[in-house]
């Protein structure tokens, strides 16, 4: 049967958050529910609670929404934005059900229904829409929490009417509420960059700030590095790396202990896919191109390592030097890069977890890899394109090569003369390039101690570390070999990043935080860039000597799991979900039709009430059970209800007298109003 008194405050509730989804997700199956959910207020009947078609609905709305709810969206770190809205569209199809089924005897409405409309709002408030599609929740937040309050105080029926006044308040409540969520979304909005300072501050310890670490915007040689590094994981690597220095970025102008340019200041562009090599034309022969080119546009796959970024990186991808292909992968979140290609950084505008393959070289000379990748910007004249020497931009090209190199060979005069007679020292009788690069990659070695303390005076920090201290941290190792290396007439530059090295349990290489590293990076002329090394091994994170907290581990252990889960359920087909909650809710709903066959068949063998009389019996049951009294089969209830009870034996008195005697309305209203004191008296 209907409700006599419907609850509207918990209707309107249900509408606002049904409303809220909709303007979160802009799914048109959300406006579908909408008045589906309102029809039962024109219907007269109510299907039974345990009803099979309430059962078949449930089948077909859950399959529904996980089918047809279903579209190639963006996936999070914890939780997919598709898997949100198909969760929002189950969580309205399940009110809808609820709406068509009676309620328990003497509410307006389920009070599980609560639970459902705080989840389906809650969905509809946590979506992966823009801040600018956002604006409605700061007036639909607090209108839904207001009117869900007074409606947990509307469940039950036959309450006192309200006054006419108890509404003219409720209704001022709620014009308040939707007052005050206007203004703090206006005082929010005008002072966002505030707050979000704020939280920044206060997630510091969670997730480090890369700018901080790695990817400093202009690094600065410092007293101390990476004093407070973070633990949290960045970056995850399946596969192998020949190179696990992963960069950031590089840089080629020295001022006064500071390198440049800055990041933030540095050109970028899209990165071309046949400047990344990225699609399978670098598979396949001129013939074969020609022949399929359709193929020869699609994305590599071939890939050896598999980089996916866990955390905010402000956009910046890492990757070892020689990688002779970045691959992004579209289906985990990386469509496309952006770059400088020069000396980087290397960019991804798509939000983390995403994914990205790289194609290690495997040309070695004397043990370095030389096969000069999409990353390694070469400044030989000779390696343009004959066709770009016929472009009017070549005499361009040529000078800015010429620049760069001459930027890389540049020596400022803060530096020393004590600098340049060391590294001549260091390199005498040294013919080549690549020996006078071991020779002083060596050196420092061997005669330079690592520590995170440098105290900096007012001479040139890295003249001072040569000449002086000689005991520093990586970025004066790195800035002193770069320093060296140009005065005996190597190119060199700076380059910061991660260095990869530590093994999870399943094989994989997690990055860290704590893992921020500064090296130099040199060009040979006749072989390209190489990475040049010369920080004692004691100046990188060892994972033996700073072992994790038990409770990291264990979140990291959560944070694994969920992914797994997350991308097997990703993997499947939409009648693959489709085909398996059909299965879950099928087997539910057996057992649930098991149980109520059972418990019928427990009931046809017991003595039924009159029709009228089955109400107040089904009450004054669930009352004892309330009090913690339990009936054996074919107990009668005098026996059951304590002596010193005295409600209930009067109750059972004037039932007993109303079933086996003749009976009228004022009997029946007796025992209804004894029934609600009953209920309303606590054990």
């Amino acid at each position: 049967m209907k409700p006599k008194d419907p609850s509207l405050l918990f209707v309107t509730s249900v509408v606002v958050a049904l409303i809220t989804l909709f303007l979160s997700t802009g799914s048109v199956l959300v406006l579908v529910l909408l008045p589906l959910y309102l029809a039962p207020l024109l219907i007269e009947g109510r299907l039974p609670r345990d009803s099979a078609l309430i059962w078949g609905g449930r089948l077909f709305v859950y399959a529904s929404c996980a089918i047809l709810g279903r579209a190639p969206m963006q996936a999070y770190y914890f939780f997919g934005q598709q898997a949100f809205v198909t969760m929002g569209l189950i969580m309205g199809g399940e009110l809808v059900l609820q709406s068509f089924r009676e309620p328990p005897e003497g509410y307006k409405f389920d009070p599980l229904q609560l639970l459902v409309s705080s989840l389906l709002f809650l969905i509809g408030a946590g979506t992966f829409a823009q801040p600018g599609q956002l604006a409605h929740l700061w007036i639909a937040a607090p209108l839904w929490v207001v009117l869900t309050l007074l409606a947990a105080g509307d469940v039950r029926e036959g309450q006192q009417p309200v006054s006419l006044m108890a509404r003219i308040r409720q209704f001022g409540l709620l014009a308040i509420t939707v007052c005050v969520g206007f203004l703090a979304h206006s005082a929010l909005s005008s002072n966002r960059g505030a707050f979000m300072s704020l939280s920044a501050r206060l997630l510091s310890d969670s997730r480090p700030s890369v700018s901080e670490v790695g990817v400093a915007d202009s690094p600065s040689l410092q007293s101390s590095f990476n004093s407070e590094a973070s633990t949290a994981r960045l970056l995850r690597i399946t596969g192998s790396l020949s190179d696990s220095h992963l960069r950031a970025g590089a840089f080629d102008i020295y001022q006064g202990g500071t390198w440049g340019p800055s990041l933030s200041s540095r050109a970028i562009g899209p990165a071309l896919p046949r400047e990344t090599r990225e699609e399978k034309r670098e598979l396949m022969t001129k013939a074969e191109i020609d022949s399929n080119s359709e193929k020869a546009s699609q994305q590599r796959t071939d890939w050896d390592a598999k980089i996916t970024v866990l955390r905010d990186t402000n956009k910046t991808m890492f990757a070892p030097l020689n990688a002779s292909a970045l691959i992004p992968i579209p289906l985990q979140g990386a469509d496309s890069f952006d770059w400088n290609r020069y000396a980087g950084p290397l960019q991804v505008a798509d939000p983390t977890p995403l994914s990205y393959g790289i194609k290690q070289s495997h040309t070695e000379v004397n043990g370095v890899q030389t096969e000069q990748g999409p990353l390694c910007f070469s400044l030989d004249p000779k390696s343009l394109d004959s066709n770009i020497q016929e472009n009017p931009d070549y005499p361009q090209q040529v000078a800015f090569i010429s620049e760069a190199r001459d930027n890389l060979l540049f020596v400022p005069d803060d530096i020393e003369p004590g600098v340049r007679q060391l590294a001549q020292q260091i390199t005498k009788g040294k013919k080549t390039q690549m020996e006078k690069i071991d020779a002083i990659s060596t050196y420092l070695l061997s005669n330079y101690k690592y520590s995170l303390d440098f105290v900096r005076g007012t001479q040139d920090p890295v003249s001072d570390f040569l000449l002086n201290k000689k005991s520093a941290h990586c970025q004066y190792f790195a800035s002193a070999t770069v320093m060296m290396l140009r005065e005996v007439g190597v190119p060199a530059r700076y380059a910061t990043g991660y260095w990869a090295h530590e093994t999870a349990p399943d094989g994989t290489t997690i990055v860290r935080g704590r893992d921020a590293h500064a090296w130099c990076e040199a060009y040979v002329d006749g072989m390209g860039w190489i990475t040049v090394e010369s920080t004692p091994p004691s100046g990188r994170a060892d994972p033996k000597a700073n072992p994790l907290t038990w409770y990291q581990k264990l979140q990291e252990q959560i944070e694994d799991t969920w992914t797994k889960i997350r991308n097997w359920f990703g993997n499947l087909s939409s009648l693959q979900i489709g085909g398996i909650m059909l299965g879950v809710l099928g087997i539910w709903g057996l057992e649930r039709w098991r149980q109520s066959r059972k418990k019928a068949r427990n009931q046809s063998t017991k003595p039924q009430p009159p029709l009228e009389l089955q109400p107040l019996a089904k009450g004054f049951e669930a009352a004892l059970r309330k009090r913690g009294i339990t009936l054996l089969d074919g107990q009668p209830w005098s026996e059951a209800v304590p002596d010193e009870w005295a409600q209930g034996q009067e109750f059972v008195e004037g039932y007993n007298n109303a079933r086996f005697a003749t009976r009228d309305e004022n009997q029946l209203r007796d025992l209804t109003n004894k029934l609600r004191d009953i209920q309303k008296t606590k054990n």
